[in-house]
């Protein structure tokens, strides 16, 4: 592993961490209230590991020398704001007051094992690069703190410990490893788009093009004298397909064979050609990219509506 790439991604979580907290660091929580996990933040650093673990599921996050990855998802990229959120989340944990010590009371307030029948409770841990506990703790039922309307008080309990806490701070944690993800695939707005090119399994295709930036509209190529758009605007919706486009979830490529396909080529002003596959499959919609190896995505119906439109369904005949 390379120490100058561990390093600068140490110095990198300090920045974000020291940052947020000062950003973030709300003036009315008393001085007087001690962290929940008082030497976390000497360790933050050594956090390499996320688990976060509910009765029916299990989400690890594995850090490599650049970045956060889904361990579940085949390494996938994570998002790393939301990770720096919890690790500053948890750095950051003031403890409140102590609460209800008996089992039977525990899962009033969400902090039962995790095992439990019907248990609504997760056990979040941090682990070093050696697979050590830095820290566990089980996270129940939350309400809006008192003191701030951005806050939350939650209810904690340590796993190996019969007393509960009330704390308050802020604690994302995501129990569906996709929103875990960073699900933005491309983003390149329609202004960039001088030509698209369509071509469906049965042969249909069309092109449309503008010829600067700025031009309102796009127009259909190799229009006949008796064709007129249905809607010029229908044209721009297909070249706004990859402006922000995120994806629903994420395959391997390996795992998911492309049949029956419908192409899209998207070609900027600067010559730069993305091309997307996409087809359905079973009800769902999936694509992949020239631009992007190794992945499929699944996408929402909506994002590929437009791309699915015959020839037929953009022109009309003159009266």
């Amino acid at each position: 592993m390379n120490t100058k790439n561990i390093t600068i991604l140490a110095i990198f979580t300090i920045i974000i961490v020291i940052a947020a907290f000062v950003l973030t660091q709300p003036n009315d929580i008393s001085h007087e209230q001690k962290k929940f996990f008082p030497n976390l933040a000497s360790v933050i650093n050594e956090v390499t590991e996320i688990n976060v673990q509910t009765k029916d599921n299990t989400i690890t996050l594995v850090r490599n020398d650049k970045q956060w990855l889904a361990k579940d998802k085949h390494n996938y990229p994570v998002d790393m704001a939301k990770v720096n959120k919890l690790l500053l989340g948890a750095m950051n944990l003031r403890t409140i007051e102590a609460k209800t010590s008996k089992l039977k009371f525990y899962s009033k307030i969400g902090v039962e094992n995790i095992t439990e029948e019907n248990s609504e409770s997760a056990l979040l841990t941090f682990k070093n690069a050696k697979a050590e506990t830095i820290i566990s703790v089980i996270i129940g039922k939350e309400k809006p703190a008192k003191v701030d309307s951005n806050l939350k008080e939650i209810y904690l309990r340590l796993p190996a410990d019969k007393q509960s806490w009330l704390v308050v701070g802020q604690l994302p944690i995501e129990r569906n490893i996709t929103d875990w993800l960073n699900q933005k695939i491309v983003n390149i707005e329609d202004d960039k788009i001088r030509k698209v090119t369509i071509k469906h399994p049965d042969g249909d295709g069309f092109s449309f093009s503008k010829e600067k930036p700025d031009d309102e509209e796009y127009k259909l190529e190799n229009l006949a004298e008796n064709e007129k758009p249905k809607s010029p605007y229908i044209f721009r919706s297909i070249a706004t397909t990859l402006s922000n486009l995120e994806f629903d979830d994420v395959l391997v490529a390996t795992e998911i064979e492309f049949s029956d396909t419908t192409t899209a080529v998207f070609t900027t002003f600067d010559d730069k050609e993305i091309i997307m596959t996409t087809m359905k499959k079973d009800g769902q919609y999936y694509a992949k990219l020239n631009t992007v190896k190794d992945w499929v995505y699944e996408l929402s119906k909506y994002k590929v509506d437009y791309l699915m439109k015959k020839r037929q369904d953009l022109v009309s005949l003159n009266p």
